[in-house]
């Protein structure tokens, strides 16, 4: 499927033949899909899983364009960020491990879960102990980076 935004390229509006759109619009795709997933095959397989649009006649039709704005991350408290570069650091963290960490009760380290677990930022792993998303793995580390976290 293409967007009008794609519709509307010049690049696009030039092709003369469905062929030729398609090849268009499928190196594009995967394009994006290499950029957003940095080489990651899971997060790339997510991706790939997440533009599925329907399927008809034994076809997938796919979105054509691979986006995601992660600018969320960006306005996240400290205490948030932080959560998140231990995350990075140690793969996985239980609430319990979190205020041991961060010398905070276990209601505040609960709290802090609890917001980023509802933003989506956060998936169970297992047992007590959460994950970062995968989706989020590459947009988090710019983040930490820009606000000088991870380094």
């Amino acid at each position: 499927d293409a967007p009008e935004s794609i519709k509307n390229n010049r690049q696009f509006r030039k092709l003369d033949s469905d062929d030729a759109r398609h090849q268009f619009l499928k190196d594009r795709f995967f394009e994006q899909l290499q950029e957003v997933s940095q080489g990651n095959i899971s997060v790339a397989m997510l991706y790939w899983l997440r533009a599925i649009n329907k399927i008809e006649d034994n076809k997938l039709v796919l979105s054509a364009s691979v986006e995601f704005d992660y600018s969320f991350i960006y306005q996240l408290s400290g205490i948030e960020l932080f959560t998140l570069g231990a995350l990075l650091q140690h793969e996985t963290l239980s609430i319990a491990e979190h205020a041991s960490v961060f010398h905070r009760s276990l209601e505040s380290s609960d709290a802090v879960f609890n917001v980023l677990r509802r933003k989506g930022i956060l998936i169970p792993a297992h047992g007590d102990d959460f994950q970062l998303h995968p989706f989020l793995y590459r947009p988090t580390v710019r983040a930490l980076k820009s606000n000088n976290i991870l380094h």
